[in-house]
């Protein structure tokens, strides 16, 4: 027996289309026409099923569509899919397509070209081409596609709402191929891209064929690339712009009185934490990795760096916007019992130079940074040298290259005489959970498996009941019930003080104040600007 979505789902997509194409009574009606006008700090290319990026997805669904989307309540909907039908054991996925679809360059979108891209995701094994753990993808008629899994799988429509889930013309693919994708695109999003120079802009004009009556409000975008923070801060502040992301929180906190601006804000899953490499002693001591996390002040640095819009991390690189979430107690700020803890397990100052040694030789730690990718990073960065060294910690940092920072941890250890060894202790990092739920950790950055160069457990942690936890969770029928089992695994990690937990990042961007229609997609942290409007 199939649980039947139809009639629902219809609903739920008819009360979409006017959730985005509406306004809240406080808002002014939409107005057509007008060009949108933002700067972003770099794009680096169009291809976005070759890319999971946050940056990315907030461009690239203004052109590419996928199977849902998230709504503005936060809410996944359908979007290409009309309905849908799952069988009682959770494997069984018929998906339903809109007919009449069609692609920027004319040709139909339907079964055969969602299973297409699909198929081609899977045989260039492109970013996340094996999170939907599927058996079998079938073209039942036209437009009806179905998925058959190995295994239940709870975020399937979170995860097919991820912008490198985009549907692509086949013709297009063929006609550009692959490198061609980089620069040119071709879907069946509201806009089209009209130019795209490599470092300079994007420019975007509106599907006058859309399949959505009444949408898009905006007939052009414009998204021009100004790497330099100040210079985008001052484009938005004298009218030459209307959105502006990545800005410093201190610019963002001066712009909360300016009555031309607007700032959108809400949770995230956007979170900030060191990685402490646990194969490396003394990191390879629960007690002195609980230790760090004591001895850092997480309040006085949201304040000082993010301005207060960040708040303690709760939960190993899970924030509370994500499904699955489950809230630990946080490391308290406690410089003294930091200092009692180290001493207890080995790391004394015996000469009196203010620094901690171990086993008898001193103790430097490495720290890796970025320094002006995001903002903040690097002062972020002295602040935790600062506050380890006064309680006796002594960290080196080595800013590494923006442009290759992720690539240079993604690296294949080096062996050492103490056995394979990444090259740093610790690293300045940022995660974020694209799907909105922790399922995503659950693969990428909780288990033994995720070390680097395979995913992105960058601490390299590695508990084995953990990784029992975790797939005994994800083979449970319900998400109430997975999300209960989640909870066991998050408090184990968070006790063993896996990584030095900092803050979740609340999601901001600036607008002028003419700006409406945008909206939070909390899991990718961005603002969709699709359905905006400007009011003159």
């Amino acid at each position: 027996m199939k649980k039947s979505f139809r009639i629902s789902v219809m609903v739920i997509l008819a009360v979409f289309v006017l959730m985005v194409s509406a306004v809240s009574a406080a808002d002014p009606e939409p107005q057509y026409g007008g060009t949108f006008v933002m700067t972003v700090p770099s794009i680096v290319h169009l291809d976005v099923q070759a890319i999971n990026q946050i940056s990315s997805n907030l461009w690239s669904q203004m052109y590419y569509e996928t199977l849902f989307d998230v709504n503005d309540q936060g809410e996944v909907v359908p979007l290409l899919v009309e309905s849908f039908d799952v069988s009682d054991d959770g494997l069984v996925y018929n998906f339903k397509l809109h007919e009449g679809i069609k692609f920027h360059d004319g040709t139909d979108f339907n079964a055969e070209v969602a299973k297409w891209n699909f198929d081609r995701k899977i045989e260039k094994q492109l970013p996340m081409w094996n999170d939907i753990p599927i058996d079998k993808i079938e073209v039942v008629d036209a437009y009806t596609l179905r998925f058959t899994l190995t295994q239940p799988y709870a975020p399937i429509f979170k995860t097919l709402a991820i912008k490198t889930f985009g549907m692509y013309s086949p013709a297009f693919v063929e006609k550009v191929g692959d490198e061609g994708l980089k620069n040119e695109a071709c879907g069946t999003g509201p806009f089209v891209v009209d130019e795209y120079i490599p470092g300079e802009i994007l420019k975007l004009k509106k599907n006058e064929n859309y399949w959505q009556d009444g949408l898009p409000y905006l007939d052009a975008v414009e998204i021009k690339i100004i790497p330099d923070n100040n210079t985008r801060a001052m484009m938005l502040e004298t009218g030459e712009t209307q959105m502006t992301t990545d800005l410093s929180f201190q610019d963002i906190s001066r712009f909360e009185s300016d009555p031309n601006l607007k700032i959108w804000s809400g949770a995230g899953s956007r979170a900030y934490y060191f990685s402490l490499v646990n194969i490396h002693p003394p990191l390879d001591n629960i007690n002195v990795r609980k230790a760090f996390n004591h001895a850092i002040d997480k309040d006085s640095i949201a304040n000082v760096i993010f301005m207060g819009y960040a708040s303690p991390l709760r939960s190993r690189l899970a924030t509370s916007a994500l499904d699955g979430f489950a809230a630990q107690e946080v490391y308290a700020y406690d410089p003294e019992l930091a200092k009692q803890m180290l001493e207890a397990e080995g790391l004394v100052d015996t000469n009196n130079d203010g620094f901690r040694e171990f086993n008898g030789e001193e103790l430097e730690l490495i720290m890796w940074t970025r320094k002006g990718l995001e903002a903040g990073d690097y002062e972020l960065a002295e602040l935790v040298q600062g506050y380890l060294a006064n309680v006796g910690i002594n960290v080196r940092i080595e800013v590494q290259d923006n442009a290759s920072y992720l690539a240079s941890l993604n690296n294949a250890p080096v062996s050492t005489e103490k056995g394979v060894q990444p090259y740093y202790d610790m690293a300045n990092l940022s995660w974020g959970t694209f799907n909105g739920d922790v399922n995503y950790l659950s693969k990428y950055a909780w288990p033994c498996s995720a070390w680097p160069t395979t995913y992105w457990n960058y601490s390299y942690y590695c508990n084995e009941e953990v990784d029992k936890m975790i797939d005994a969770a994800n083979l449970l029928p319900t998400v109430e019930e997975r999300d209960e089992a989640y909870k066991a695994i998050q408090k184990t990690m968070w006790d063993e003080a896996s990584d030095l937990y900092l803050f979740e990042k609340q999601s901001v961007v600036v607008t002028t104040s003419n700006v409406y229609g945008l909206y939070l997609d909390a899991a990718q942290t961005i603002f969709p600007i699709k359905w905006a409007y400007i009011v003159d």
